[in-house]
């Protein structure tokens, strides 16, 4: 079941290649070493950056959208901070043609895993998505 069909199990036979095929070929030492001096350490003094650029992460984001659930959960819950990007974006494409009930769940889940959203640019990708729509 993928994030997009609402919160369940997650089909075990999928693996995400999502950071062990594509990530490394895309990442970029420079942006990596630029990362580690632009984000707070307080907040995120474990976190591991690839160097990935934003829009080549929200372009995974289209690309893995039927993501299972249960990957995205473990992208979220990365110690590389681009992977927690990736979770939160392919969650913001799902909640926006998601049903009702399905986008209570997402939210739910959202909340549920907010000590993974540990910088300013997580919390600014995503966080504005869970109010009702307008």
């Amino acid at each position: 079941m993928s994030v997009a069909d609402g919160i369940g199990e997650s089909e075990t036979d999928h693996e995400c290649s999502t950071d062990s095929e594509k990530a490394p070929q895309l990442a970029d030492p420079a942006v990596a070493a630029s990362s580690l001096r632009f984000f707070s350490r307080r907040n995120a003094e474990h976190d591991i950056f690839l160097g990935l650029r934003a829009a080549t992460l929200r372009q995974l984001a289209k690309e893995y959208r039927e993501l299972p659930l249960g990957e995205v959960e473990t992208l979220l819950h990365s110690d590389i901070h681009e992977e927690r990007m990736l979770a939160l974006l392919i969650l913001v494409l799902a909640v926006r043609k998601a049903t009702d009930s399905t986008r209570q769940q997402i939210c739910d889940f959202y909340l549920a895993n907010t000590r993974f959203i540990n910088n300013w640019d997580l919390v600014d990708v995503s966080a504005h998505h869970w109010s009702e729509p307008t």
